[in-house]
């Protein structure tokens, strides 16, 4: 085989593909691959021995992602639960620090090798396995790699995501091996046992990362590091999201992750300077490959860097050797090493982004692309689009046409920021030197964050549409490799089969880019905690948003609405209308208009929460808020938003489409219960209220106001036990959003249909 590694892969990542979603009896794979093995042998030299080979690897796959997939019984997992624990173990990523105002917080992955809990009264210690995310909160301790720790706190499993678009942490911790998160609060929770050896290869590369972290810091500026850090070390948590925002509008993002173009730039920098000082090319390409490694560990090692190592390894393995390389196999030998070192990996974003691109430009561009200086750049930059944009919709929701251009001054601009900050910080102690290649890479790295910046202001750039399904992203994919297989082959009737398979993969194409039906009236309320957050939208395909939850410890706009909406396609807002100004609702109010812009913004002019700190954050934004009252209402066409009630700490909101009447009540005030009783009185029937979180307990008002009303049904952000013993006594069925995760009322028709996100349909509404 000329390319061994190519089908070798291709079968492994097709049984791992496999596993996921099929359950093939264990015994079968067992027969079939012992099986085949022996019929291999004879079937050497035959057509048919490349077809089973791949065969025999996709069972090969299947098997090796099982076994990782197999929990053992002293999984570190097993253990999470509501008591508090002590946990030992070793450190094994660099700790990220991060402070907030008084709060500080230490983050790291911590090797555990046995914990420590209470049953029956006594300590009993365990020997356990696996790797826990830790935080840990007002810490005096910041260990290093390799130091031994005795950690007390709590264990837990990461949540599972309640909203739709929502970051599925989770299942991103999985593909890293991490299955638990812990938690200590206090200086007292954390003593350092042991000290790792000082000479440990990884503690070395992380104190060296560290110390460049640091560097970089006191030789920039606060924006300019952050950045920085990101290209040079691969550090990302200091940018702002504000800039995230920028880059992953113009289809720039992957510039703030160290990818192929950064290991190529280090080796091929090093492998000429070697070369040029007299070195022989074996010994060149050894230093190489030595510093490719060394550069890897200072990067941190991320999926992209791992594959772009690999590839570059084999590569110069072959130089070595004195043997041609084959880009092609180098790339699908690091395929395999990643996923025999973790399958998991195969379904990490980063993985599937960073061979996608190098398959577009070693594939796709050959056929779209003559090699000049003309045409490369736009060539390179359509290719990778046309290999990249399917799978970023399903994971991003977002469609960026301007990343052609983006990306045709970006990548040489921020590539000079990178060469030009490497040296800044080797000659970091020569004066002159030093200062002048600072200047330098400030000033690059300054014009490519304006044009990022400039070209995310064109709204007709990106388009935020929505997730596509598994079966049109691999209905794309494989015409597009039909087509990238049979352009070669000479047999007859090629072009008619080519025709063929343009035309579908172009109807492939454009489906993405056709929106599902979304004429009826649609209401959601999000799983935010302790909040209350709902979109709606109307017959005349607009949107309005209730509440922009919380900035702080999370922001709720940035996380969980913006990802969200990108989910639904929307790209813009008929409004937002606030039912309080306190900051649980009001805060996210800038990521979100920063990516959606919104007509209108309502607000009560009554509220005695924080209106100075609202009207600070609208006027950053050059924007007004209209004050409502009790008795306004909103018009959609036949369908309305109406304040019912309203009071000095909340309003209550009733949507109205048709028939169905929903109610949204903001705080548990007897002022705003008193209005609601008033208003009832020749009312309809409420089919569902959305009720705030619980606080000193259910107010008499209240209680009167649900003998009378009798609403069918009630809607609570969390699971809390008086409220579902009050409501269950009077008969009244309730759900917590905490355990449903969003639930969507969605008008069909006649009927008014309730689907949970965890849960699936629920029932339906209907008048007879």
């Amino acid at each position: 085989m000329r390319r061994p590694f190519l089908w070798i892969s291709t079968g492994f990542s097709l049984g791992i593909v496999t596993e996921k979603y099929w359950n093939i009896p264990f015994s079968w794979l067992e027969c079939g691959l012992l099986a085949g093995i022996v019929l291999l042998w004879f079937l050497r030299g035959k057509r048919c021995f490349l077809a089973l080979f791949v065969l025999l690897m996709g069972f090969s796959g299947v098997l090796w992602a099982r076994l990782d997939a197999y929990v053992p019984v002293n999984a570190v997992q097993n253990f999470a639960g509501i008591e508090r624990v002590s946990l030992k173990g070793v450190v094994d990523s660099l700790p990220e620090i991060k402070t907030r105002g008084k709060r500080k917080t230490v983050s790291f992955v911590l090797s555990v090798n046995s914990i420590t809990k209470k049953e029956n009264g006594r300590r009993k210690i365990f020997k356990v396995k696996g790797n826990v995310q830790t935080c840990l909160l007002q810490s005096s301790v910041v260990p290093k790699v390799g130091d031994t720790l005795r950690i007390f706190g709590e264990l837990s499993i990461p949540k599972q995501v309640l909203n739709p678009g929502e970051f599925d942490y989770r299942s991103f911790l999985a593909q890293q091996n991490i299955q638990a998160l812990f938690q200590a609060i206090g200086h007292k929770s954390v003593s350092v046992v042991r000290v790792g050896p000082r000479f440990l290869p990884a503690r070395v590369l992380a104190e060296i990362r560290r110390s460049l972290a640091a560097l970089i810091n006191k030789l920039y500026t606060v924006p300019e590091a952050a950045i920085l850090k990101a290209l040079v070390l691969g550090l990302r948590s200091d940018v702002a999201s504000e800039v995230r925002s920028q880059f992953m509008k113009t289809g720039t993002i992957h510039l703030l992750a160290i990818s192929g173009l950064n290991i190529t730039m280090i080796a091929g920098t090093f492998y000429l300077m070697f070369l040029f000082s007299g070195f022989g090319y074996r010994k060149t390409a050894f230093l190489t490959i030595l510093i490719v490694i060394v550069y890897v560990g200072l990067a941190g090692a991320g999926i992209p860097v791992q594959r772009a190592g690999c590839a570059s390894i084999l590569v110069l393995s072959g130089a070595l050797l004195g043997r041609p390389a084959n880009l092609l196999n180098a790339l699908c030998f690091a395929i395999f090493v990643l996923l025999l070192w973790n399958p998991k990996s195969f379904w990490n974003i980063g993985f599937q982004l960073s061979f996608l691109c190098v398959f577009s430009l070693m594939l796709v561009l050959p056929l779209i692309s003559r090699f000049n200086a003309g045409t490369l750049s736009l060539g390179s930059s359509l290719s990778v689009l046309f290999g990249t944009f399917p799978i970023v919709l399903y994971h991003f929701n977002i469609f960026s046409p301007i990343s052609i251009f983006a990306n045709l001054a970006a990548i040489p601009l921020f590539d000079a920021a990178l060469f030009s900050t490497l040296f800044a910080l080797i000659f970091s102690g020569v004066p002159f030197l030093n200062l002048l290649l600072i200047k330098m890479s400030s000033w690059i790295l300054g014009i490519g964050l304006f044009w990022v910046q400039y070209l995310s202001t064109w709204r007709w750039g990106y388009w935020f549409l929505e997730r596509p399904s598994l079966g049109l992203l691999t209905g794309y994919y494989a015409s597009m490799g039909m087509i990238l297989f049979f352009h070669k082959k000479a047999f007859h009737g090629k072009r008619f089969l080519m025709t063929c398979l343009i035309g579908c993969w172009i109807s492939f194409s454009v489906i993405f880019f056709i929106k599902s039906e979304g004429k009826e009236f649609e209401l959601t309320m999000l799983a935010s905690g302790r909040n209350q957050i709902v979109c709606a939208r109307f017959s005349n395909e607009a949107y309005w948003l209730l509440n922009t939850g919380r900035s702080f410890p999370s922001d709720q706009g940035e996380w969980l609405i913006a990802p969200f909406l990108r989910n639904q396609g929307i790209q813009r807002l008929e409004g937002i209308l606030f039912s309080d100004l306190s900051k649980k609702h009001t805060g996210g109010l800038l990521p979100v208009l920063r990516d959606f812009p919104a007509r209108y913004l309502l607000c009560p002019a009554s509220s005695l929460y924080g209106p100075d700190e609202f009207h600070k954050n609208l006027r950053q934004l050059g924007r007004k808020a209209r004050n409502f009252q009790q008795g306004d209402e909103v018009l959609m066409g036949k369908e309305k938003i109406r304040i019912v009630a309203e009071s000095e700490k909340g309003a209550a909101l009733l949507i109205q489409s048709g028939p169905w009447r929903i109610l949204f009540i903001s705080q548990w005030d007897p002022g705003l219960f008193r209005e609601l009783l008033r208003e009832h009185e020749d009312a309809d029937e409420v089919h569902a209220v959305f009720l705030p979180a619980l606080g000193n307990g259910i107010p008499v008002e209240a209680q009167d106001w649900v003998e009378q009303v009798r609403p069918l049904l009630i809607v609570f952000p969390d699971l809390q036990q008086e409220l579902m013993t009050y409501f269950a006594s009077r008969h009244v069925p309730c759900l917590a959003l905490r355990y449903t995760g969003a639930l969507c009322f969605r008008k069909n028709g006649p009927r008014l249909e309730l689907a949970s996100f965890l849960k699936g349909p629920l029932g339906v509404y209907s008048y007879l």
